[in-house]
């Protein structure tokens, strides 16, 4: 009886055990790797103020979806698509709009699942983790512009490429013909990912080693022995034309789609008003991580791996797509994800391989020694260079000097007790723990606290509080007058701008004109500050700082360094600025009457 009840129990947790065999201690880590990125995406998704580019994509689907028909650029048809989607199933708002984007970067985060084989389990991990706190993937995630699932589309297409270019299974190259109909529908920059990939595997064909040719040339070879080539190409144009014509609901969108590659071409003749080295400035702000320990990746790739065919693309696609948007004049922020994306990838090669071996070889009374003090005097470092930002005080700086020498002195001579290895890997790990807390706490910085900042660079033009201001007297104003806070008739001069117009959508007796003339009579106007006044004398005006622009070179060379650490600066931010014009009423006589001119 006894043993009975004994196999029993073990027959049980023989059961158990098998049906959560697949929770491994790898599979744990991946599952909270992507609710963190889902967290960070998702969070607080609609409170920051829709930007112009981003009320652009936001109005053309909004009217299409009402049945009015689309105005203005598209810029990506891909996004215009997914917003269609969006507003169909849960109505017109700032969440619905950035939906699609926050998809598209947790798409990023899963998708190096897919190139495990060749990054191995450390190197996907690492990636995965880069990638969901990395700083422009995760504000772009929150952002309405299509860099980011031209991002995607570029990853799923490496991805398949890879992987078909190893096993040959279709599938594989179905997914990279599906990933590149994303890219160069998303937006202009899918060129570039075309370019680099097109110009790499002919490089390879004709030049490279053998063993990369012999890949190459096999891989084609079986291309054309089946229907694989025709399933694929008719994979990448149905996807092509589905996505950017809305699953053929939108016909202009496949157009817009066409017309992608001549906005890629007219960049290198566009005269931007960013810096040639806008995308380094970039980098080094918000991806030090990346940029670091992705030239680390590159160093290795040629020092000790240089017959792998996955380090070799990657470095010839981020050297690649670096020179092209420093030669594009026409520069968008968003574009650096195509520079930021390759680095990770070998940045977490590097990183993989630096802790591999720290597991095998650390020791705490030599790396763990130096990690300790090397953390300690970094942040001592900070501390007096911040103060030295902030108050211009040379004891600061030599204090913060000193200790750089204190920490260049510590590492020559663990490199003379201990030799090259340990030292290189103590101040590997040293340097990989304070370029992550840097990398993270600019990403935070930038997504929440500072998102409508214009001294920060990846923000671009933000809309102000004023905007919210302006938006909350209207409201008051319409209640004042039709008891409906949405209710007041009001002519809006269409040179105000998308985003106005977009926070207008609502409103049912909102009417927008191509020029303001002195027979307008509605109750409330908006017009640009800049222009002149062109309502009659019955009005009274109130302007509105609804966005505000600022630049780097504003800044003198001394005030520099508080800008990099706190990005404050004296210099004030350009204004643009809207004029809430109320109608005068007449004074009544009965108590208590109020007249619009003393509407706040």
């Amino acid at each position: 009886m006894i043993q009975t009840e004994t196999v029993s129990i073990l027959s049980t947790a023989s059961r158990a055990e098998k049906r959560f065999s697949w929770l491994t201690v790898e599979v744990s880590l991946w599952a909270m790797i992507l609710v963190v990125a889902l967290v960070l995406r998702a969070y607080n998704l609609g409170w920051r103020l829709m930007q112009e580019n981003e009320a652009v994509q936001a109005l053309a689907a909004w009217r299409f979806v009402q049945g009015e028909g689309t105005t203005g650029t598209v810029s990506s048809p891909l996004l215009f698509t997914l917003n269609v989607i969006a507003f169909a199933l849960f109505g017109g708002s700032e969440v619905a709009t950035r939906l699609g984007p926050a998809l598209c970067g947790l798409a990023l985060v899963i998708l190096p699942l897919g190139l495990r084989r060749q990054l191995g389990r450390m190197g996907t991990l690492i990636t995965g983790v880069v990638l969901a706190l990395s700083p422009t993937a995760l504000f772009f995630s929150r952002f309405v512009d299509g860099g980011i699932a031209v991002a995607a589309g570029a990853l799923a297409g490496m991805v398949g490429l890879c992987n078909y270019l190893e096993e040959r299974r279709p599938a594989h190259l179905y997914l990279a013909m599906a990933g590149l109909a994303v890219a160069l529908t998303a937006g202009p920059g899918g060129y570039t990912v075309l370019l680099a990939t097109g110009s790499f595997l002919a490089l390879i064909t004709l030049w490279g080693p053998t063993i990369w040719k012999t890949q190459a040339r096999d891989a084609w070879q079986a291309l054309r022995r089946d229907a694989t080539a025709r399933t694929a190409a008719v994979v990448f144009v149905a996807g092509f034309v589905l996505l950017s014509t809305s699953f053929l609901l939108h016909f202009p969108g496949l157009g817009q789609a066409v017309d992608l590659l001549s906005s890629w071409l007219r960049a290198f003749v566009t005269a931007g008003d960013r810096p040639w080295y806008f995308h380094l400035q970039l980098l080094a702000l918000y991806e030090p991580l990346a940029l670091v320990f992705g030239l680390g990746g590159m160093f290795y790739f040629f020092l000790a791996r240089r017959s792998d065919v996955v380090l070799a693309f990657l470095t010839w696609w981020a050297v690649l797509a670096l020179v092209i948007y420093l030669l594009a004049g026409g520069r968008a922020a968003s574009d650096v994800l195509l520079i930021v994306l390759p680095l990770t990838l070998l940045a977490a090669v590097a990183v993989g391989h630096l802790v591999e071996n720290a597991c095998q070889e650390f020791t705490w009374d030599r790396e763990g020694l130096y990690l300790a003090i090397a953390s300690g005097v970094a942040v001592y470092s900070y501390l007096q260079w911040a103060a030295y930002a902030i108050g211009r005080e040379y004891d600061f700086l030599v204090l913060g000097l000193l200790s750089l020498v204190l920490l260049a002195v510590l590492t020559g001579l663990y490199l003379f007790w201990f030799g090259p290895v340990p030292t290189l890997r103590a101040s590997g790990l040293a340097l990989l723990v304070i370029l992550a807390l840097v990398s993270v706490s600019a990403g935070l910085h930038v997504t929440f606290p500072r998102s409508e900042d214009p001294h920060e660079p990846l923000v671009g033009t933000p809309s102000t509080t004023g905007l919210r201001d302006l938006l909350d007297t209207l409201e008051r104003a319409s209640l004042f007058e039709t008891g409906d806070p949405r209710g007041v008739e009001i002519t809006a001069d269409q040179a105000v701008g998308p985003v106005l117009l977009w926070y207008l959508r609502d409103w049912p007796a909102a009417r927008v004109v191509d020029h303001l003339d002195p027979s307008v009579v509605s109750p409330v106007v908006l017009s640009l500050a800049e222009s002149e006044p062109v309502v009659g004398e019955k009005y009274s005006g109130q302007d509105f700082i609804i966005q505000e622009t600022w630049r780097l070179g504003n800044v003198p060379a001394s005030a520099k360094l508080r800008w990099v650490m706190f990005r404050y600066a004296t210099s004030p931010p350009e204004a643009r600025r809207v004029v809430l014009w109320v109608i005068a009423r007449p004074e009544e006589t009965e108590a208590g009457s109020v007249k619009w001119a003393e509407f706040p």
